[in-house]
């Protein structure tokens, strides 16, 4: 690999500097404690991308990219937008003019300045790239401004809630506006990022091990207390397992199935979380499914799964069960029917005679070889009981979602991600989101969109309520579960986990001294 920034000889002299002022003196201060932080990342790493890549590809690349490049704003555990590249922002009374406010004193590591130019180079680029994360963060998008070197203003065709929490994750990643006028670049080249990390080309090997080190000229050292990062890409589950419980990671994601031995092993546990499980009802409309049109078909589908024993038996009891699309807590959680959908055979018998299914029918559903092993099953199983015959399709993981998006089937397993309100509806309820697969949409459905995408606070609040109890009374979804994320550290880390993530952002990893 080439790449643009060489940084082992800076960082050797800084040490040897160091280490002389030390010798020179039998009073002067121990240096401090060099860190270094080693992970295990459950995906391999999509290592050369360009800027506009990052509009597909944010879940599997975060992990790679996150230490050389900043973003616009931070998010927290808890969903709070905090101040980053900038330091502060406001909308206008319609929430159409997002104006930002810029730190003057950050640069690329080739001493280009990170400025509002530098930033509208990186909007307009991502909302060009396309992509389901460039249409969920940006659609609303229309115009990027930067008036002077400190000040960004975005313009939207609407209202839009997605975009200040997009700037904290792909959409707000800034890269070397020169690395953006060439996407045909050798991909080899790491683009030159300002971020709190460099990536050390002598000790990388692409698709084995990813070395950072400091920055030694980031602006907020302190949010990142390790001196060195090491990133190694590990699919495989039990190579990670043996890698946590041998010590060669300080952190890695946990399957629900090996949490026992790897706590057992004198691990952490931590918790989060990131999705939630169960059936995806797609063919609302009946289109290749008739029966499905019929919303008492749907809610018999959705009394035939014991959640309580799914969560124990096939989660190891790491999960909490949920009838609802929404994590327990959101604003679109109908707090007072989470016994709405009860598991109960014979009543969703009962729903299948009533909508003139009392023979039940036919359906294929599709699978992911390997992901989906233990689930399908279940599925067959349950769905037997009440007639419906199920023929399971099997795919490798790439086929599959081209086979479901391709309008193909009428249900899904899936694990969707829970981030925000907002997000989560425009992920997979509005007539455009990615994981509404067949446009299903319904006017008072769309007005309870509009309002929570037009208001704040509690006329908000309000509307995200009336979505999730339509969801919910229209059985469009038979969730399971609200599963939950797993990742263990040893005795020397502590980490947070945030809705929506698999791993722990960077900022959210700190040492236990």
């Amino acid at each position: 690999m080439k790449f643009r920034t060489r940084i082992v000889t800076a960082i050797t002299a800084l040490a040897v500097t160091s280490a002389a002022l030390v010798g020179c003196s039998p009073s002067a201060p121990e240096p401090d404690v060099e860190r270094t932080l080693t992970l295990a990342v459950s995906s391999d790493s999509l290592w050369g991308f360009v800027r506009a890549d990052l509009g597909t590809q944010v879940h599997q690349s975060a992990a790679y990219w996150k230490p050389l490049y900043d973003t616009i704003v931070k998010i927290t555990p808890d969903l709070e937008i905090q101040p980053n590249l900038a330091t502060e922002w406001s909308y206008n009374d319609d929430l159409t003019v997002l104006t930002l406010k810029l730190r003057d004193d950050v640069k690329f590591t080739d001493g280009t300045p990170v400025d509002a130019a530098a930033v509208k180079a990186n909007l307009d680029a991502f909302r060009n790239g396309g992509g389901g994360e460039a249409s969920q963060s940006t659609g609303r998008i229309t115009d990027v401004a930067a008036p002077d070197a400190t000040t960004v203003v975005i313009t939207l065709s609407g209202a839009d809630p997605s975009v200040l929490p997009g700037l904290a994750e792909s959409a707000g990643a800034v890269f070397l506006p020169a690395d953006l006028e060439n996407p045909d670049a050798d991909k080899s080249v790491v683009p030159v990022g300002s971020g709190p990390y460099l990536l050390d080309e002598d000790n990388t090997t692409p698709g084995s091990v990813y070395t950072y080190v400091r920055n030694p000229d980031y602006w907020n050292s302190e949010a990142y207390p390790y001196d060195t990062l090491v990133l190694r890409p590990m699919p495989d589950v039990a190579a990670r397992m043996n890698a946590l419980k041998a010590g060669e990671v300080d952190g890695a994601a946990v399957p629900a199935a090996n949490a026992a031995d790897i706590e057992a092993s004198g691990l952490t546990l931590n918790t989060g979380i990131a999705n939630w499980g169960g059936l995806h009802i797609l063919d609302r409309n009946g289109e290749i499914v008739p029966a499905l049109a019929d919303v008492k078909v749907r809610q018999a589908i959705n009394m035939v799964f014991d959640r309580a024993s799914i969560v124990k038996n096939l989660y190891q009891g790491y999960g909490t069960p949920n009838n609802q699309a929404f994590r327990e807590g959101s604003a679109a959680f109908v707090a007072d029917e989470t016994d709405k959908y009860p598991f109960d055979i014979e009543a969703a018998k009962k729903l299948m005679a009533e909508a003139g299914y009392a023979d039940g029918f036919d359906m294929t559903i599709p699978a992911i070889i390997g992901n989906h092993d233990a689930i399908m099953p279940i599925i067959t199983q349950q769905l037997g009981e009440i007639g419906i015959r199920v023929t399971v399709e099997q795919f490798q993981i790439g086929d599959f979602f081209n086979e479901v998006f391709a309008k193909k089937y009428g249900i899904v397993f899936v694990s969707l991600p829970s981030f925000d309100d907002w997000r989560d509806v425009t992920g997979m309820v509005s007539p455009e989101a990615l994981w509404n697969v067949f446009g299903t949409e319904d006017p008072a459905l769309d007005k309870l969109i509009d309002e929570a995408r037009t208001t704040t606070g509690d006329a908000q609040d309000a509307a995200f309520q009336g979505i999730g109890k339509y969801l919910l009374d229209n059985a469009w979804y038979a969730p399971w579960l609200t599963p939950n994320v797993i990742y263990a550290t040893n005795d020397t880390v502590s980490v947070q986990l945030s809705p929506g993530q698999i791993e722990p952002l960077l900022w959210d990893i700190k040492p236990i001294d």
